[in-house]
C-alpha cells in the first residue's frame, strides 16, 4: 500500500487516539497490522487505484480518440446522476414544505372548528 495513502487513512484514527487518551473510559483497539484489510479499507484502495489509472489514461499522448470518448462519457454520465440527485434532493425538500403547509392549514381549520362551538 502507498506508504502516503497509508498515512491519510490512519490520520482519523490518530484524533480518536489522542481523544481516547484524556478519556480513560473509552478503550479503542485497532485490528493487528497482520490482519487482513476490511471491506472498507479495501473499497477505497480499489477506488482509488481505478482513479490513479484513469489519470493515467487520459494523460496518455497515444489515447484513441474512441477511449476519450468512453473516458468522456463516463465523466458526462457522472455529472448526470449528480444533478439527478440534487434534484431528488430539492423533490423532498418541496413535498416537505407542502405536507408541512398543509398540516398547518388542517390545525387552523380544526381551531376555527372549536371557536364556533
Amino acid at each position: 500500500m502507498n506508504k502516503h495513502f497509508e498515512k491519510k487513512l490512519s490520520q482519523p484514527f490518530a484524533c480518536i487516539l489522542q481523544d481516547s487518551e484524556q478519556d480513560e473510559d473509552l478503550h479503542l483497539e485497532l485490528p493487528d497490522q497482520d490482519q487482513e484489510p476490511g471491506i472498507l479499507p479495501t473499497e477505497i484502495r480499489k477506488l482509488v487505484q481505478s482513479r490513479r489509472q484513469v489519470k493515467q489514461l487520459m494523460k496518455a499522448p497515444d489515447l484513441s480518440n474512441e477511449m476519450k470518448m468512453q473516458v468522456s462519457r463516463k465523466k458526462e454520465r457522472k455529472k448526470e446522476r449528480k444533478k439527478e440527485r440534487k434534484k431528488e434532493k430539492e423533490r423532498k425538500k418541496e413535498r416537505k414544505k407542502e405536507r408541512k403547509k398543509e398540516r398547518k392549514k388542517e390545525k387552523e381549520g380544526k381551531r376555527e372548528k372549536r371557536e364556533t362551538k
